[in-house]
């Protein structure tokens, strides 16, 4: 795993094919499952995960894994954007990436999960209303926009963390949304005029801040029908938008943004003053972007992208896996033992879904797109 210290910039040191992307994605879905670990098994009182017990309750583990996924993210999606030929090509590779194998994941906890753990009789469990399996995926599937269902009847109802079937699927909207923001910067010329994307980046994350110390809400007003502005989603969005923004940025600003490692320990030195302060979340929004994206490209490891790209995977399915397991053996885990069960469970539910689901859906965003640009020798990013 050769480290690259030279002072360059992130176009001359970024390699698609040879970076830590891919590694860095698995080991924040891990962190998702170890903090997640805590609160499934032994509910809302149990003991924090040691990041939360770090910064003293500023961040947890899986709060920190979001946010980096999310500055992944943005640098991924905006070289996307930036590759594919059309607004209409860009929709269906996100398309192609994120609702096939979430439905199948939906599906499956409502309609072989549930019918076997629930306690109620087959009619009153497949009945067409509210709380129901096809009430349960239609309102994820779409993110939410026309309501909640965090379970499916009965089921979980006893776990040490009742009532949620999958409770990490709220960030996916958020996500989502970022993914139909970018073309819209891009309609209105804020990518081509990347000073005007900077400035907005900029007016984003200091509405987050301000979020983050006096719980300002700008969209309050809207009430809760507008979706993500939403008095019940504005914490998250506004919380996770610069995340991605940044990363976004640093992909725009390729050819002047300077990666070096000292300039990594002095964010990392930010960090640490922040959590001595009580504003470790506001020196993160700095600070991380610039930490994660300079390890992500410096740092060439491309062995473990040929076995495929789980952390989707693990992203969707570690939650009920994780509920399942403290459904069945609860009683008898150890936090440790439960996180090591649902790691290799979620990894295993993850290997599954890349090659039969999730693989097979990506062969077919760019069959086109190929057809049509194979004398320019192009490649289109996998994300």
């Amino acid at each position: 795993m050769p480290i690259d210290t030279n002072l360059t910039t992130i176009k001359e040191a970024y390699n698609p094919k040879d970076n830590l992307f891919d590694l860095l994605r698995f080991v924040f879905a891990v962190m998702v499952i170890y903090s997640h670990s805590f609160v499934l098994l032994k509910g809302q009182g149990g003991s924090e995960d040691l990041l939360a017990k770090i910064t003293n309750n500023q961040i947890s583990a899986g709060s920190l894994a979001v946010n980096c996924f999310f500055v992944l993210s943005g640098f991924l999606i905006m070289q996307s954007l930036s590759s594919t030929p059309s607004i209409s090509q860009y929709i269906k590779n996100r398309f192609l990436r994120i609702f096939p194998a979430f439905f199948v994941s939906l599906f499956l906890i409502s309609f072989i999960i549930g019918p076997f753990l629930t306690v109620l009789p087959s009619s009153e469990y497949f009945k067409m209303n509210q709380g129901g399996p096809v009430d349960f995926i239609f309102k994820n599937i779409t993110f939410n926009i026309f309501g909640y269902s965090w379970t499916v009847r009965d089921l979980f109802q006893e776990n040490p963390y009742p009532g949620s079937a999958n409770g990490s699927m709220w960030t996916l909207k958020h996500e989502v949304a970022m993914y139909m923001f970018l073309p819209l910067t891009a309609f209105f010329l804020l990518i081509k005029i990347r000073r005007l994307f900077l400035l907005l980046t900029v007016i984003l994350s200091f509405l987050s801040v301000f979020n983050l110390l006096y719980n300002y809400k700008l969209f309050n007003l809207v009430g809760d029908t507008f979706w993500i502005l939403s008095s019940n989603e504005y914490d998250n969005f506004i919380r996770l938008t610069p995340y991605f923004l940044i990363g976004s940025l640093l992909y725009l600003y390729r050819d002047r943004v300077v990666l070096h490692y000292r300039l990594v320990i002095f964010c990392l030195m930010l960090l640490l003053v922040g959590v001595k302060v009580g504003l470790f979340n506001i020196v993160l929004i700095v600070a991380l972007p610039y930490t994660i994206i300079t390890l992500a490209i410096k740092i060439r490891f491309s062995v473990f992208r040929k076995y495929g790209d789980f952390s989707y995977g693990m992203y969707i399915y570690a939650f009920p896996i994780q509920q399942l397991l403290a459904y069945k053996w609860g009683e008898s885990l150890t936090v440790f033992s439960f996180f090591l069960l649902s790691t290799f469970g979620t990894l295993i539910a993850a290997i599954l879904s890349w090659h039969i689901i999730e693989k097979r859906a990506l062969k077919l965003k760019d069959f086109k797109f190929r057809r049509d640009h194979n004398k320019k020798n192009e490649k289109i990013p996998s994300l």
